[in-house]
């Protein structure tokens, strides 16, 4: 893609938000200005670092949408309890209000302690009082990490836990399995609508020590899985896992000719 292809796309996705023109002119402008606000809807704020590449998260979850249809499926009565893994600077959070629908509890559980400050503010100025946000990484075990801080907030990782290179930022950051994250959040729900995960690949570890009991606490899943043709036999296993579980997959599996993408599946009664 060429600069100026890579500029016009940019451009056209700033229409979906309701500041587009002042988006477009900082665009276009002042390319370098750290923090810039998108306002969704005329109702939500979200702050964005753009040294960090936030605007990705923001124009693939609220101007493309791309969860909402797994949203609405595993909403009932316009009401939805969740847990969000990976939850970045809370476009996902705010994707969920701006379907009008009812946050009746949620925890939302981000890695970076950079990103997760971002997150809390979005949370606060939007009035989503009812998540809580958690600086965690999600895995199998309680543990931690020496985080590196990179350039795109998008793709940290537990397992990017070197520094790149000499003078590299690094944070420790804590390491919980779901079950102790729906403890540390103080989870008062039986049972939640929807477990949505993002982390980087730390998925398969995640999904193959987490309890059975744990796991069908969630109705439903969505899952990005991040693998590649020589980890097969881990997809297998995650699905496996989950199907023992009692969980039905909606939609095709995960294949390396699709690549990373998002999976949905849904808790049959037992």
């Amino acid at each position: 893609m060429s600069r100026f292809t890579e500029l016009l796309s940019g451009l056209k996705a700033n229409l979906a938000f309701s500041n587009a023109p002042l988006l477009i002119f900082q665009r276009l402008f002042f390319r370098n200005l750290p923090i810039v606000t998108y306002r969704w809807k005329d109702r939500f704020s979200i702050i964005c670092d753009a040294r960090r590449m936030d605007a990705q998260s923001v124009k693939e979850l609220l101007a493309d949408g791309v969860y909402n249809p797994f949203l609405r499926a595993s909403a009932r009565d316009g009401r939805l309890a969740y847990v969000n893994l990976g939850a970045n600077i809370g476009c996902f959070d705010i994707a969920v209000a701006g379907l009008g629908l009812e946050i009746t509890e949620a925890i939302s559980v981000e890695l970076n302690p950079l990103t997760y400050h971002r997150l809390v503010v979005n949370l606060e100025i939007n009035g989503l009082e009812r998540v809580k946000a958690l600086n965690y990484g999600a895995s199998g075990r309680s543990g931690e990490i020496k985080l590196t801080i990179t350039d795109c907030s998008l793709s940290d990782s537990i397992y990017h836990n070197l520094p790149a290179e000499p003078g590299a930022e690094v944070r420790t950051v804590c390491l919980e399995p779901l079950a102790r994250l729906l403890e540390i959040g103080g989870s008062t729900a039986g049972e939640f609508d929807l477990l949505k995960v993002d982390c980087e690949g730390a998925e398969f570890e995640l999904v193959e020590h987490v309890p059975p009991e744990t796991l069908r606490r969630f109705r439903h899943i969505v899952m990005e899985i991040h693998a590649s043709a020589a980890d097969t036999g881990a997809v297998d296993a995650l699905y496996a896992k989950v199907g023992q579980c009692g969980f039905r997959p909606e939609g095709p599996k995960w294949t390396p000719q699709t690549g990373s993408g998002l999976c949905f599946w849904s808790r049959q009664p037992l």
